[in-house]
């Protein structure tokens, strides 16, 4: 097993992508950026040539504080750049971390007693079951055995935001898991799933508790 290197998390999202992207996005987006940045020093420039008629040294001090705004945002910008690229990494060390078959996150809605409200978490269909991560820590928080599993269904939401459990959809936007123990159920909802769609965990774990019996 891989260690997770100093202050690395255990998984990272990707960002989010645009909606669309026009023809020729890259060279596009190239160009815009270097359309600001060379508006953003004229106007510094500019700027500096006004107060420098009133007074040189509110001139300079101004100028001095807009470049090192700019170079602190330039700087900002390239951080997290470069913080993004090593995102396939992590989750491909999370997956062997976990031992995963299927990995991905979602947003926990309700029902799970080890996790909060609204909680983001990773999910990992590993050999010995459904195991809950949280984004800092390779521990799991919790495993469920897919013998566990009473029921697993998918959510289908309609325009006026009524749920629908009873059908088996490719767009359905969550994914509802019933648990059992031997002195009580309990049934949780998680939606915003990334990496995974609802529909494929569907399958996934149909598929795996089918093979653990036969």
């Amino acid at each position: 097993m891989q260690s997770v290197p100093p202050q690395e998390p255990f998984w990272k999202d990707e960002p989010d992508a645009p909606a669309q992207l026009p023809p020729h996005y890259g060279v596009l987006r190239f160009s815009v950026i270097l359309f600001q940045k060379a508006v953003t020093l004229m106007i510094i420039g500019a700027t500096f040539l006004a107060f420098y008629v009133f007074s040189h040294i509110l001139a300079w001090a101004w100028l001095v504080l807009m470049l090192s705004l700019y170079a602190w945002a330039s700087y900002a910008g390239r951080r997290k750049r470069l913080s993004q690229r090593n995102i396939p990494e992590i989750q491909a060390r999370a997956r062997l971390q976990a031992g995963a078959s299927l990995i991905g996150s979602a947003i926990h809605v309700a029902g799970h007693p080890l996790l909060e409200r609204e909680q983001p978490v990773v999910l990992a269909l590993a050999p010995d079951g459904l195991k809950l991560f949280s984004y800092a820590d390779a521990h799991p928080i919790d495993i469920i055995s897919l013998d566990q599993l009473a029921a697993v269904q998918t959510v289908v939401y309609d325009d006026e935001r009524v749920p629908h459990v009873d059908v088996i959809d490719s767009a359905a936007q969550a994914l509802q898991l019933t648990v059992k123990y031997p002195q009580r159920e309990f049934t949780c909802l998680f939606r915003r799933m990334r990496k995974v769609r609802p529909i494929d965990w569907y399958h996934e774990l149909m598929k795996a508790q089918w093979q653990g019996k036969h």
